[in-house]
């Protein structure tokens, strides 16, 4: 289990070492937290408007760090290295180039369309009945990352409504 300093209680990542035909895989999975996780506080007293801008600041601030020590850590791992996970962040953020500047990302080497993995399961909980058919997702948050050892050969997002996040299935080929 790897922690960063804004863990609170929980793993950003876990890692395991995978045999495969003789050659050790890096497995990781990571739940970044969220840049505005600390949004709740902001509904506390305040005189002053700057305390709320301190505080969403603040959230990106770790997310940000949470994300750059994940990658660090990662490009430091011998081998062939797959990481997959919630990143809580889109594909043109900071956060998604710690991870894109040095590994391949599965959905936007090999999937098709908008690979959107979060938002309907939401949505639905605040749409009358009438519109909920309505509707869809429209963030790209989780993603699958993979060193240059492995080429990409499928990689889709399932449209399965069982979770608020929809799973992505990739096929990978060790080079």
């Amino acid at each position: 289990r790897l922690k960063t300093l804004h863990s609170n209680g929980y793993a950003s990542a876990n890692h395991a070492i995978i045999e495969y035909r003789g050659e050790n895989i890096n497995v990781l999975n990571c739940h970044l937290s969220h840049p505005v996780r600390f949004v709740s506080r902001a509904f506390m007293p305040s005189d002053s408007s700057a305390y709320y801008f301190d505080l969403l600041n603040g959230a990106d601030a770790h997310h940000r760090e949470e994300a750059r020590l994940l990658a660090e850590y990662m490009r430091n791992l011998e081998g062939p290295t797959i990481l997959a996970g919630d990143f809580n962040d889109t594909p043109n953020s900071y956060v998604y180039h710690q991870f894109s500047a040095s590994f391949q990302n599965a959905f936007a080497t090999a999937g098709y369309g908008l690979g959107t993995t979060f938002g309907e399961w939401k949505l639905r909980q605040f749409l009358p009945t009438p519109l909920r058919p309505l509707a869809l997702d429209y963030l790209r948050i989780d993603h699958i990352f993979c060193s240059n050892d492995f080429r990409i050969i499928n990689a889709q997002v399932v449209p399965l409504d069982a979770f608020d996040h929809r799973p992505q299935i990739i096929t990978l080929q060790l080079k």
